[in-house]
């Protein structure tokens, strides 16, 4: 698919401005709060918060702080020890992993899918008797980019290649999330990337919203996948190509390890894996070759 993818004045009293900074300092979160932060989160879902998303992290959570008449941040972890914890964890597990989703948001990534990585495997499986072609996005969030996995097997490849069953599973630990994809409806700013031929053959507006059809829906099985699940992850069935973006940030050195032998083991050989575009395998695995792409790069198991 061609994809079109977007003077100072100085004064003793105190200004409206300078309360208003004040009011706001109750909010900064100090190394502390952040620590402590960290290890909650850790210790619940074993993803690790790097030092580079402490600002990142302070400014999304300040409206949760506010929405709850609290007014620290010491006050808002303390509402993790609470009996009803568990819920407020996902909560902000949901803000900490939100990540602008958007249809066609790695364009660089999906016409290498498109032009170069498809047709290989494909090539390959016509001296197989397996013609299942299985894609995995192992990082669904909200659904946009394994929809978007979708709708390029549906202009490509579905007449293209007959004889070949694609198959895409899209995982999030996240219920919430998952049950937003399944239903498939987006705000503008979802779609933002899109081409209007595709927004139009494959979306219905209603209000402001933009509701996936059903032909595109029924292509993608969503699940709920733990990446740190062993016993889940060994029961997977093999993939030909697995997407896993902006995930290994959030987990510390030993948890990407793992992940990342477990997405290992799951690809068939000759199969690839696509990371973030500011992620890499450098220091985690030498498992994988790694393959230089147009403006992109995959890992591929080769053996």
């Amino acid at each position: 698919m061609e994809s079109k993818l977007f003077a100072f004045k100085f004064n003793k009293d105190v200004t409206q401005k300078d309360k208003d900074n004040q009011n706001n300092d109750k909010f900064a979160m100090s190394n502390a709060d952040f620590i402590e932060l960290r290890k909650i989160v850790y210790d619940f879902s074993g993803i690790y918060l790097p030092e580079i998303g402490k600002k990142a992290l302070e400014d999304m959570i300040e409206k949760k702080i506010k929405t709850k008449n609290l007014k620290t941040f010491p006050e808002y972890i303390d509402v993790f020890k609470s009996p009803s914890y568990r819920d407020e964890l996902i909560d902000i597990l949901d803000v900490i992993l939100a990540d602008q989703n958007r249809f066609f948001r790695d364009e660089d990534q999906l016409i290498a899918f498109e032009k170069i990585i498809v047709p290989e495997i494909v090539e390959r499986k016509a001296e197989e008797a397996n013609q299942y072609f299985r894609i995995w996005s192992a990082a669904a969030a909200t659904g946009e980019e394994a929809y978007s996995i979708a709708i390029t097997i549906n202009e490509k490849f579905s007449n293209e290649y007959p004889s070949i069953k694609f198959q895409i599973l899209a995982s999030d630990k996240n219920e919430k999330s998952l049950s937003s994809a399944r239903k498939g409806i987006y705000n503008e700013s979802s779609v933002v990337n899109l081409p209007t031929e595709l927004l139009v053959k494959y979306f219905e507006r209603k209000d402001d919203y933009f509701v996936l059809k059903d032909e595109i829906k029924k292509l993608v099985k969503f699940t709920s996948i733990d990446l740190l699940n062993s016993d889940v992850m060994k029961s997977l069935k093999t993939c030909d190509i697995v997407f896993c973006s902006n995930v290994l940030t959030y987990f510390d050195n030993i948890s990407r390890q793992k992940v990342v032998s477990y997405l290992y083991d799951v690809l068939n050989k000759g199969g690839y894996m696509f990371l973030g575009t500011y992620e890499s395998l450098h220091g985690i695995s030498k498992s994988f070759k790694l393959v230089h792409l147009p403006k992109t790069i995959a890992y591929m198991k080769e053996k």
